[in-house]
C-alpha cells in the first residue's frame, strides 16, 4: 500500500485545521455520480412509451454501469 502526505489547500477539509492529511493513492476505482446514475435511468425509463410495468417485465437483474475514467483518492478533489 501506498501513502502520500498532501496538503489539504485545494482539498477537502478533514476533521479540523490540520496542515496535511495522508491518502492512499494505490487504490484505483472509477466512481459513477447518482446524476449519471439518474440519467442513465431516465433515458432506460424512456423507452418504455407510457407502460413503464409492461416494458420492465422479464428485464429484472443484475446490471452494471460503469465510466470510462478512473482515479485514486490521491487524485479526488
Amino acid at each position: 500500500m501506498s501513502v502520500r502526505s498532501v496538503p489539504t489547500i485545494g482539498k477537502r477539509r478533514v476533521k479540523g485545521d490540520r496542515e496535511e492529511i495522508w491518502v492512499v493513492d494505490d487504490q484505483i476505482g472509477a466512481p459513477i455520480w447518482s446524476r449519471r446514475i439518474a440519467f442513465v435511468k431516465v433515458q432506460i425509463l424512456a423507452q418504455a412509451s407510457g407502460n413503464v410495468s409492461d416494458f420492465l417485465q422479464g428485464k429484472g437483474g443484475l446490471y452494471h454501469l460503469i465510466v470510462s475514467r478512473q482515479t485514486s483518492w490521491y487524485c479526488l478533489e
